[in-house]
């Protein structure tokens, strides 16, 4: 189906369901199907000083300080899964430290946006390792590797950065479970919200790029940004981009009531012991790594053998 098609039919419904003047919109492939949506992410994103050193930096640091526990004792052939690798910044420190140990990498990033495949890919390659797309949403992946990957090729070494946060933990830790079995590797990464403030957690994302990036399927519908009003709050467990409408706004048979509240963005922010209470039916948990600021872990996981 056509992406904004898709999300037109999904608002519809949302509106038709609606129990307040909140509406969710906040499925995450919605954020990055076009070009110009992956470039606004990458302004937003590696763009952004304050949110590099907010969220990409601790994680750099956790993997650089923990870099020989994250790829020891590993066989001859990986399977590198990056998923959601946009630009992949984080992935090369281990990539690097893979091919030290004379190890046989193919690499598989995995995303929803073309733009940030060939990015991916282009990057990986230029480091002299083998690379294959996979176009596809998380919750098809499952099959997708099944059918493509041979096990006899080598064990998995899956890794999700903070793309982690965009979905509930429970949801997303019974996707990875799909990927992983015996001897393969996951790596995640999250942020929990204990002792950081509203203030602190949302400022990376109250930025002018942010607020073009979020507004992105609105805008896909044929909606004016000028409409609306931009804030970020964090309820509910998620940091959360929302648009309200200013006035009624008509286009075509899409009527948004003046007050309407639209969600384009939830950023889910658990505390650790929830998001390891999440894996545990799935993961035996290897290894917990904090970084010394923002409240950020990353997760070694391993199959859990039933």
């Amino acid at each position: 189906m056509d992406i904004k098609l898709e999300i037109r039919n999904y608002l519809f419904k949302q509106i038709e369901r609606a129990k307040s003047n909140v509406i969710k919109l906040s499925l995450p492939h919605y954020l990055y199907q076009t070009t110009e949506q992956a470039k606004a992410y990458e302004l937003a994103t590696y763009g952004s000083k304050q949110y590099h050193d907010s969220l990409d930096l601790p994680i750099l640091n956790i993997i650089e300080e923990n870099i020989t526990v994250l790829c020891d004792s590993l066989p001859k052939n990986i399977q590198f899964i990056d998923l959601g690798p946009g630009y992949p910044s984080k992935s090369f420190r281990i990539l690097d430290e893979l091919q030290f140990k004379g190890l046989n990498i193919t690499y598989f990033p995995v995303d929803v946006s073309e733009f940030f495949l060939k990015r991916a890919t282009t990057a990986v390659t230029s480091r002299g390792i083998h690379c294959n797309q996979i176009h596809e949403k998380f919750e098809n992946l499952a099959e997708v590797l099944d059918r493509k990957l041979f096990r006899d090729d080598g064990v998995r070494y899956v890794f999700l950065g903070l793309t982690f946060n965009n979905f509930q933990p429970e949801y997303i830790s019974k996707i990875l479970s799909g990927l992983v079995n015996k001897g393969d590797r996951c790596i995640i990464c999250c942020q929990s919200p204990e002792g950081i403030s509203e203030e602190k957690l949302t400022s990376p994302y109250k930025t002018h790029s942010v607020d073009d990036f979020c507004f992105y399927p609105l805008k896909l519908l044929g909606l004016n940004r000028n409409n609306f009003e931009f804030t970020v709050v964090f309820e509910s467990d998620a940091i959360r981009v929302r648009y309200q409408a200013k006035q009624t706004v008509r286009v075509q048979e899409l009527v948004i009531d003046k007050g309407t509240i639209i969600e384009t963005s939830a950023s889910y922010r658990y505390s650790l012991p929830d998001v390891e209470k999440a894996l545990a039916p799935y993961f035996q948990i290897e290894g917990v790594f904090n970084s010394k600021v923002e409240n950020i872990a990353l997760l070694l996981l391993g199959s859990k053998e039933l």
